[in-house]
């Protein structure tokens, strides 16, 4: 899954965390303006003419401490992200070389970098009070590598994916006007502002022509999902939108688009509340018909006035959400869970478990949380097939207390017992059907189950002229049967009533709230039985299956 944060660089740390902790392996992208110029980033701008680091900055070490261990964590790498230092005035060079000097991981990349810094006259205007090392060694490479060779690098070090996309790489500088039509000069002075009489109304830029970064175009286009961030409203994800017209990108994407709405009032909108926000997007011209809403119960009241939003208790720590919380609200709210079922079905190749080993690590632990008594498995696979499965990630099938309907959805096991059968889904032509099967196929059928015959590995070019000669020879013969693809190897031949909404009709679910969990849906064996339940959800594979369980345990 594609999933896209448009953010700024402090307010989406609970979003992040959620995210990953549900969905580790998930392509994710953060999408931010670079307009900062408060302190130390400010000063770095001034010296070398670049756009603000300081939300790249923030974003690499927060997804660095998300993806590393805490054990595993490199003290002396936080401490070059995170500490900031008074240097002595014409001393600066050579005090930040003795620290960065004492550090490992210092190559001689970054030590060029400072040099190079210190090499422009107008660093000797200024004083380096407060000042953050890795902001002048970010903002010298991006000087002389450019922004995505040096985000890159950093990303590299951190051993993260470079997730960080700039919405421009415009040199610009933000400036807001507030109602009275004051202009507020920069950024540093728009993100204090607190002013509940006199408002931000709008954003303005220093220069044009505006130009957007085609990644980040390509990026929202591709999206699965677009999430607007918590955060700064007039410094962080309002330019974004605003700048070259971005939100009309926005508009046209398909993706799926959630607004986890801020826990506290910030000092850049201080007085501004749910509904001002949303009017504020609808002048500008985003679609707010296709945003989803999530409001945090435990935020202020201003934040929380949305009648048709949905509703989340995510916690408020000094305006800090539970990260937990957050990613399970997004989650529910992209999936469409806000209500319980009392069964939920569930296939069982590349849905539960991955084939042929792929999905490990969510495979074995789906064979845990599947096992529940409202959990009902209903596969194609023959049960030694399903025991074969489990094996491989140290479960006893037999051991399951839950419903287990396999051979071909027919037989329904409970603890290694067979307890009912389908017989409608018998092949009556067996005997005739074996002889009909080509000999050079013999030696790779198997005839041990009396309601279906399959037929594997096959490629595809194989399994489609086979099906194609099956079918017509089945019709030529008045053979009640059919010859089918299956999972990526297998012919399947089944009665033509042998579908798997048959187990439906069979265990009269219709009396349950029931989901069904299946990886074809649209198209596949799963569509038969997805269409009775009152919810279903198509994964991609058993890792989006990991994360719907986690939520609807």
């Amino acid at each position: 899954m594609k999933i896209t944060i448009l953010s700024g660089g402090s307010g989406n740390d609970a979003i992040l965390k959620g995210i990953k902790y549900y969905y580790p392996e998930c392509d994710l992208k953060v999408i931010t303006n670079a307009y900062d110029n408060g302190k130390s980033t400010g000063i770095c701008r001034y010296v070398t003419d670049t756009l603000g680091v300081s939300d790249i900055r923030k974003n690499h070490t927060r997804m660095y401490k998300i993806m590393t261990p805490k054990s595993k964590q490199n003290q002396e790498i936080l401490d070059f992200y995170d500490k900031r230092y008074d240097f002595t005035k014409g001393k600066e060079k050579e005090e930040i070389l003795d620290i960065l000097n004492s550090y490992g991981f210092v190559d001689c990349v970054i030590r060029v970098a400072v040099n190079d810094f210190f090499k422009i006259k107008k660093s000797k205007n200024v004083e380096y009070k407060d000042f953050s090392i890795a902001n002048i060694v970010y903002s010298a490479m991006y000087k002389k590598y450019g922004y995505e060779d040096t985000n890159q690098y950093f990303c590299n070090i951190l051993g993260i994916d470079d997730f960080v996309l700039l919405n421009s790489f415009d040199n610009i500088y933000l400036k807001a006007q507030t109602e009275s039509e004051y202009i507020i000069q920069d950024e540093g002075e728009l993100v204090d502002w607190s002013n509940k009489k006199d408002k931000i109304v709008g954003v303005l830029f220093d220069k044009e022509p505006w130009t957007l970064n085609q990644k980040a175009v390509e990026r929202i286009m591709d999206s699965d999902l677009i999430i607007h961030s918590t955060g700064t409203f007039w410094s962080s994800i309002y330019p974004t939108m605003y700048y070259g017209d971005f939100y009309k990108i926005i508009n046209k994407s398909n993706a799926k688009k959630i607004w986890v709405m801020n826990t506290e009032e910030d000092k850049d909108a201080f007085g501004v509340n749910a509904l001002d926000f949303i009017k504020i997007y609808e002048n500008l011209g985003l679609d707010m018909t296709q945003w989803d809403i999530i409001q945090n119960l435990d935020a202020v009241k201003s934040l929380k006035c949305l009648n048709w939003a949905y509703n989340f208790k995510l916690g408020n720590n000094k305006g800090k959400n539970d990260y937990k919380k957050v990613g399970k609200a997004i989650f529910k709210v992209y999936y469409g869970l806000y209500e319980k079922f009392d069964k939920i079905l569930l296939d069982f190749d590349d849905t539960i478990v991955g084939r042929q080993g792929e999905y490990p690590k969510a495979s074995k632990e789906n064979l845990k949380l599947v096992q529940k008594e409202n959990n009902i498995i209903i596969s194609c696979n023959f049960y030694k097939s399903l025991k074969e499965s489990c094996a491989k990630y140290g479960y006893d099938i037999d051991t399951f207390e839950n419903e287990i309907w396999a051979n071909v959805n027919t037989d329904k096991y409970v603890k290694g017992k067979i307890k009912k059968s389908i017989k409608e889904n018998k092949l009556k032509d067996f005997k005739k059907i074996k002889k009909l099967i080509p000999d050079c196929f013999q030696d790779i059928t198997d005839y041990s189950c009396k309601y279906c015959i399959k037929i594997k590995p096959l490629t595809y070019a194989q399994r489609d002229n086979l099906c194609h000669y099956l079918n017509k020879k089945f019709k030529e013969n008045n053979i009640n049967a059919i010859a089918s693809l299956t999972g990526r190897t297998t012919v399947d031949i089944l009665s033509p009533c042998n579908k798997k909404g048959m187990v439906w009709y069979q265990e009269r679910y219709g009396l349950y709230k029931t989901l069904y969990i299946g990886d074809e849906i649209s198209s596949g064996n799963d569509s038969t039985i997805a269409c009775c339940c009152d919810k279903a959800i198509e994964v991609k594979n058993p890792v989006e299956t990991n994360i719907i369980l986690k939520l609807v345990k």
